[in-house]
C-alpha cells in the first residue's frame, strides 16, 4: 500500500461519523439496486413457476398432426425437447350426460411430464398401455367415478356425424353423432390427476381426458419447446404446418419470460425497471457526492500541502478515487446483503398475498427469493459506479486548485459585501443570531444548496410516489365488491319447470362446512320507473327523456326474498310483513360528468329521505309474445322507441323475421308499494344498484312464464371460512346431483375476489413505501452529512463567537434560524414540484380509471414535518459534539 493510500486510510479512520455515514449511504443505494433487481427476477421466476405449475414447460402445442408430421418437427433444428399424445379414441361412459358423456383417452410419450403440467392427486403414472389415469372432473361431470386399482373395460372409437368426423373440441351433439370404428380395450386405473389446462383440455370438449402410455395412433398432438423463446410467434407463423393442425401457445410462460410477442409491453416493463434504477442512482450520487465533496473540501489544505512537496494531479485523483474504492470494499458486499436479506424477508412475508392475487389462494408453487448472479453483479456494479461518479467529480475540483490557494483555503468561501448583505427585518425578528445565520447561508451557498437539494429530493420523492400509491390503492380497491354475503350459489334450468324446491336446495347448501347462515330468493332485472319529485336531487342522472316524462326510470334488481327473511326485514323497518309492500336498498355509485374533475364516482341514495311510502312500478319487457321472441330494445328510430322481436325456431330464433312491438305490446307493468328503505344490504344484494326486496310468495307464475330467461334461483350465504365452504359445496352438489335433474347449480366465492384485491393493495403498499422509506433515508443520511460535516468545519467561527460573549440561548437562536432556511428552502420548491408531478400521476392515472384529483395533504403534512424533524435533530446532534469541545483548544488547533 502506498503512501497516499496509507494517508487516505487514515484520513478515514480518524473522520469516523462522516465515513461511517458514507458507508450507510452506499449500503443503503447497493441495497435498494439489489432488492429492485432480485425483488423483479424473483417476481418473474414466481410468475414463470405458476405458469409452468398451472400449464406446463411446453412453448407450442400442435393438435391433429400425423406421425411424420411430428418427425418432420422432431428433427427441425429449432426444436428442442418434444413430447406427444396419440388419440387413441372416445369412450361413452355417462350417456345421460347431455355435455359431458365421453372419456378422452390419449397414450402420452414417456417424456410428457417434462413439457405437460400433470398433477396426481393420487396413484401414479401410467408405465404400459393397459394402464390408465383419469382426470378428476370426471366425477364432476358425470354421476360415477372411478377409483385407483379398479378394472375397466372401454369401448374407443371416433366421433362422426353424418359421415364427418368431429375435432376434439365439438360439442356433443346428441343423437346426430355415433362412434365407429369402435375397439375395446381393457385398463387397470392407477391415478386421478387434476384437469389439465384450458389450452390443452378446453371445457368445451364433450367429456374428460384420460391418460395411458406405450399406445400409438395416427392422430397425434405435439407440445414442443424451442432452443430461443424469442422466435416461438416468428416459428408458428412461417412454419408449414399440416391442414387442419390446431396450434397453440404458452402465452402466459412465453409473456412473463418477456417474449409475448407485445414489443411495446416489454419496452414499459423494462423502461419502469430504468427509470426506478435512475431514481435510486440520482439519490445515491447526491448523498456520495456531498460527502465525497464535503471530504475534499475538509482536505483542502491537506492536498495543497502534498501538491507543494511534489503529489501530481493524477496521485491526488487516486487519491479521492482510492477512498471511494476502501469505502465501497466495505459497504457494497454490506449492501449485497442487507438487499437481498430485506427482499427475501418481504416476499417471504408476502408469499400468502402474491398466491392470492397469482393463483387464487392455492399457493401450489409459494414466492422466494431467488439469487440470481447476473442480477447481484449489475447492483455491485451499479453502486460502484456510483460511488466513483460521485467520488471523480469533487476530485477534479480538487486537481484543479493551485497548492497556495489550497493551502490557504481562499477558493472555498468568496464573498461581497453585496453577497451577505441581509435584511433590516430579520434582525428585527430573530436579533443579532439571525443575522449572523442568514450572513452565513449567503456566503456559503455550495454547502447549504447540498441539503437543500437533498431534502428536495426527499419531499418530491415521498409526496410523488405516496400520489401514485393513492391512486392506485383506490381504484384497486373500488373494484373490491361490498357484497354482503360470502357466496352465491345459481341455480339454472331449460324451463321453470325443472326449477328445485328452493327450500330443499337451502337446506343441502346450508349443511355444507363452515356456512353460518343461507337464504334463497329469485332475482329478476327490471326496471324502477317512479315520480322525479321522489328522486335524490343529488343521486342518479336525469336525462332529457326523464325531465319531459316526470318521471325516473332506472334499473333495480328485485329479490324475491324467503318469506321468513322478508319478514325479518319488514321488523328491523318496522313495516307489516303481512301487506306484501317492497323494501329498498338504494345506496349506489354512479358515474356523473363535472366541468371541474371530469367523470367521477358518486355515491348516493336514488330516493329522498320523505317519500316513504312511495308508489312506483316494475317494468320489464316480455321474453315471450305468443311465438315472438325478444332480441333487443330500439330506441333510435323516428316513429318511436319499440321492441324488436323474431319468430322463435327450435332453441332460437329466424333473424329473418324480425318484428316491431310497441312498448305498450311489450312492457310487464307491475304497481308496487316501496314502504320503505333498509339502511343496511341483506344478505342479498348486489353492489352498486338498486335493490328491491319482496316475499318469494309473491313471485308469480305469470312472470315465470314470461320471464323464463331473466330470473334465475339464487341462494346466498355467509360463511367464516368461504374457502373450506366452497369446496363442501361443490361435494355436496357433485353427491347430489341426481337430485336435481334438469337443474345445474354454480357457485361463486365473492371474497375471494375481494381477497385477491386487497392482497394486491397490500403488496402494492408495502413496495411503495419500502422504496419511500428507503429513498427517504438516503436523503436523511445526505442532511445528516452535509449539516453535521458543515457544524464540524464551523468549530472556529462557534469558539470565536463564544469567546465575545454569545451565550447558549443566542447560539439556538441562530441555529433555529438556519434549520428554519433549510426546511423553508427545501420545501419552498419540492412541494410545488410535488404537486405539478401529483397531477401528472393523476393525468397518467385517468387513461386506465375513472377517477378525481386528490390533493395528497396527508403526505405533504408528513414531508414538512419530516423536513423539519430531520434538520432539527440533526442540528441539535452537531452542537452537542461542538458544545464538549474547548474554545482555547479548538481556536489553537484551527490556528496551527
Amino acid at each position: 500500500m502506498g503512501i497516499l493510500r496509507r494517508f487516505t486510510l487514515r484520513c478515514l479512520l480518524e473522520n469516523k461519523t462522516r465515513t461511517l455515514v458514507t458507508i450507510i449511504g452506499i449500503v443503503l443505494s447497493v441495497a435498494l439496486f439489489t432488492a429492485v433487481a432480485e425483488g423483479a427476477y424473483s417476481g418473474q421466476q414466481y410468475l414463470i413457476d405458476t405458469a409452468v405449475a398451472a400449464e406446463g414447460h411446453y412453448h407450442i402445442s400442435a393438435v391433429g398432426m400425423s406421425p411424420e408430421g411430428v418427425d418432420q418437427l422432431r428433427q427441425n433444428p429449432q426444436v428442442d425437447q418434444l413430447a406427444t399424445f396419440s388419440a387413441l379414441g372416445w369412450a361413452m361412459v355417462a350417456p345421460e350426460n347431455e355435455y359431458y358423456p365421453y372419456l378422452y383417452v390419449q397414450s402420452c410419450s414417456d417424456n410428457i411430464q417434462d413439457l405437460l403440467a400433470i398433477r396426481l392427486q393420487e396413484g401414479r403414472m401410467p408405465e404400459n398401455d393397459t394402464e390408465l389415469i383419469v382426470g378428476n372432473n370426471l366425477a364432476g361431470s358425470s354421476n360415477f367415478s372411478y377409483q385407483v386399482g379398479q378394472s375397466v373395460t372401454l369401448e374407443l372409437g371416433r366421433r362422426v356425424s353424418e359421415g364427418e368426423p368431429l375435432s376434439f373440441t365439438s360439442p356433443y351433439l346428441g343423437q346426430e353423432e355415433q362412434l365407429v370404428d369402435a375397439s375395446s380395450r381393457t385398463f387397470t386405473v392407477v391415478g386421478i390427476f387434476e384437469r389439465l389446462s384450458g389450452e390443452i383440455e378446453p371445457y368445451s370438449m364433450p367429456g374428460c381426458m384420460a391418460l395411458t402410455c406405450g399406445a400409438e395412433s395416427s392422430e397425434k398432438s405435439a407440445f414442443f419447446t424451442l432452443h430461443n423463446i424469442n422466435e416461438v410467434y416468428s416459428f408458428v407463423e412461417s412454419y408449414p404446418f399440416e391442414e387442419n393442425t390446431v396450434i397453440g401457445v404458452n402465452r402466459d410462460l412465453l409473456l412473463f419470460h418477456g417474449a409475448s410477442g407485445n414489443e411495446n409491453l416489454i419496452v414499459v416493463l423494462y423502461g419502469l425497471l430504468i427509470i426506478l434504477f435512475l431514481l435510486i442512482m440520482f439519490g445515491s450520487v447526491a448523498l456520495i457526492y456531498n460527502s465525497f465533496s464535503i471530504s475534499v473540501a475538509e482536505r483542502t489544505r491537506q492536498f495543497g500541502l502534498l501538491k507543494s512537496i511534489g503529489a501530481t494531479r493524477k496521485q491526488i485523483r487516486a487519491t479521492v478515487l482510492a477512498e471511494a474504492m476502501m469505502l465501497c470494499v466495505v459497504a457494497i458486499p454490506l449492501g449485497l446483503v442487507v438487499g437481498c436479506a430485506g427482499i427475501g424477508l418481504t416476499l417471504y412475508a408476502l408469499r400468502d398475498q402474491f398466491s392470492m392475487i397469482v393463483m387464487g389462494g392455492q399457493g401450489i408453487v409459494p414466492i422466494h427469493l431467488v439469487l440470481n448472479a447476473p442480477a447481484l453483479a449489475a447492483a455491485a456494479v451499479v453502486g460502484l459506479v456510483t460511488a466513483l461518479i460521485s467520488a471523480y467529480i469533487p476530485a477534479r475540483r480538487a486537481m484543479r486548485i493551485m497548492p497556495i490557494d489550497a493551502i490557504r483555503m481562499s477558493k472555498d468561501i468568496r464573498v461581497t459585501r453585496r453577497n451577505v448583505k441581509t435584511g433590516k427585518l430579520t434582525y428585527k425578528i430573530f436579533g443579532f443570531p439571525g443575522m449572523l445565520a442568514s450572513k452565513y447561508y449567503k456566503r456559503n451557498r455550495k454547502g447549504y444548496r447540498a441539503t437543500v437539494v437533498s431534502l428536495f429530493m426527499s419531499v418530491v420523492l415521498f409526496i410523488s410516489a405516496s400520489s401514485f400509491s393513492q391512486y392506485l390503492r383506490r381504484d384497486i380497491a373500488a373494484n373490491i365488491s361490498n357484497n354482503a354475503f360470502d357466496i352465491s350459489a345459481t341455480v339454472y334450468t331449460e324451463t321453470p319447470d325443472e326449477m328445485p324446491d328452493p327450500e330443499a336446495v337451502l337446506r343441502l347448501l346450508s349443511g355444507a362446512e363452515q356456512v353460518d347462515r343461507g337464504v334463497y330468493t329469485v332475482m329478476v332485472s327490471q326496471n324502477l320507473e317512479v315520480s322525479l319529485e321522489a328522486v335524490n336531487p343529488d343521486g342518479p342522472v336525469i336525462t332529457q327523456a326523464m325531465e319531459d316524462s316526470g318521471k325516473y326510470l332506472g334499473p333495480v334488481y328485485t329479490f324475491y326474498l324467503q318469506d321468513s327473511e322478508y319478514a325479518a326485514l319488514c321488523s328491523q323497518a318496522g313495516v307489516d310483513p303481512a301487506l306484501g309492500q317492497a323494501l329498498i336498498y338504494d345506496f349506489t355509485a354512479v358515474l356523473r360528468w363535472t366541468e371541474e374533475q371530469g367523470t367521477v364516482y358518486h355515491a348516493s341514495n336514488l330516493l329522498q329521505d320523505k317519500v316513504f311510502p312511495l308508489q312506483a312500478e316494475l317494468v320489464e319487457a316480455r321474453y315471450r309474445i305468443g311465438d315472438w321472441m325478444l332480441l333487443y330494445y330500439d330506441d333510435t328510430n323516428p316513429e318511436g322507441p319499440a321492441y324488436i322481436y323474431a319468430k322463435a325456431e327450435g332453441d332460437g330464433y329466424d333473424p329473418e323475421t324480425e318484428k316491431r312491438f310497441t312498448p305498450e305490446q311489450s312492457e310487464l307493468r307491475t304497481p308496487v308499494t316501496v314502504a320503505a328503505r333498509l339502511d343496511k344490504a341483506p344478505l342479498a344484494s348486489s353492489e352498486d344498484t338498486v335493490c328491491l326486496y319482496l316475499p318469494y310468495s309473491a313471485f308469480g307464475q305469470a312472470s315465470r312464464d314470461e320471464q323464463a330467461s331473466n330470473w334465475h334461483l339464487r341462494l346466498y350465504f355467509s360463511a367464516e371460512n368461504h374457502a373450506a365452504a366452497r369446496q363442501s359445496m361443490e361435494s355436496l352438489i357433485a353427491e347430489n346431483e341426481n337430485s336435481y335433474s334438469g337443474a345445474h347449480i354454480e357457485l361463486w366465492d365473492s371474497r375471494e375476489g375481494e381477497e385477491a384485491t386487497r392482497a394486491m393493495v397490500l403488496v402494492l403498499d408495502v413496495f411503495t413505501y419500502g422504496f419511500i422509506v428507503l429513498i427517504s433515508l438516503i436523503a436523511a443520511a445526505n442532511v445528516f452529512n452535509t449539516i453535521s460535516t458543515n457544524i464540524m468545519l464551523r468549530r472556529k467561527e462557534f469558539a470565536t463567537l463564544k469567546s465575545v460573549g454569545m451565550d447558549r440561548k443566542g447560539f439556538g437562536r441562530m441555529l433555529r434560524f438556519e434549520c428554519l432556511l433549510y426546511g423553508t428552502r427545501s420545501l419552498l420548491y419540492g412541494l410545488p414540484v410535488s404537486l405539478l408531478l401529483s397531477y401528472a400521476i393523476y393525468k397518467v392515472v385517468t387513461q386506465a380509471f375513472t377517477s378525481e384529483y386528490l390533493l395528497p395533504w396527508a403526505s405533504m403534512l408528513i414531508a414538512v414535518g419530516s423536513v423539519f424533524l430531520v434538520v432539527f435533530a440533526t442540528m441539535l446532534y452537531s452542537m452537542h459534539k461542538v458544545n464538549r469541545q474547548n474554545i482555547i483548544e479548538t481556536l489553537r488547533n484551527e490556528n496551527t
